[in-house]
């Protein structure tokens, strides 16, 4: 019972972080693309890294409202059990949720544990290849409560961030998830709001 009261205690700090984001709670789907304005003979002032449209286009758009099912992961150390010594577990039974860039969920991790998370989903590019298929690129970052002693963690609680591609027919989906401790992971989704160009 510890862990959801604690995920919810988090659930509401991400709220009212969700300020810092800016008001975008509207949630139109729109496209980010990223333009480059003026000539090519740099007689412009040199920008620095966190210029508006740098921020604009890193900061995104929040992620379709979707539901998260089914986690599998591929440890490319070769611990895994599909491609390894089957010393962690690739079968991660995922079941979440994200809505208006927020996300929550809940899973068993590698060393079969069962693991919660909350954070951010944001979409930093989408192109639609036709009225029914989309591929979408972004990222998650939030906190994990479940690793124990696994991962480095402040009483139980440690922080993820991982840059997400998905591909949609309709409204079904797969992403791919690039965890920077070298795991890929991959999960179905079935998007709640449809989004286009």
């Amino acid at each position: 019972m510890k862990g959801p009261v604690l995920m919810l205690t988090l659930l509401l700090c991400f709220l009212s972080a969700s300020f810092a984001f800016g008001s975008d709670l509207d949630h139109q789907p729109t496209i980010i693309q990223n333009t480059h304005s003026g000539n090519d003979n740099n007689d412009t002032p040199e920008k620095g890294w966190f210029d508006t449209e740098t921020w604009k286009f890193i900061k995104g758009k929040p992620a379709v409202d979707a539901l998260h099912l089914g986690m599998w992961s591929l440890h490319l150390d070769g611990t895994g059990e599909f491609f390894g010594t089957g010393k962690n577990n690739d079968h991660n039974h995922l079941i979440g949720f994200q809505y208006r860039g927020f996300n929550a969920g809940t899973f068993i991790n590698s060393h079969d544990q069962r693991t919660y998370s909350i954070g951010l989903s944001r979409q930093v590019f989408a192109k639609n290849y036709s009225p029914d298929l989309r591929f979408d690129a972004g990222y998650r970052l939030g906190l994990l409560y479940g690793y124990k002693e696994n991962l480095k963690n402040i009483m139980g609680i440690s922080g993820y961030a991982m840059p997400v591609f998905g591909l949609t027919w309709k409204r079904i989906g797969v992403d791919l998830g690039i965890v920077p401790v070298g795991v890929l992971t991959l999960n179905f989704r079935i998007d709640i709001d449809r989004r286009s160009n």
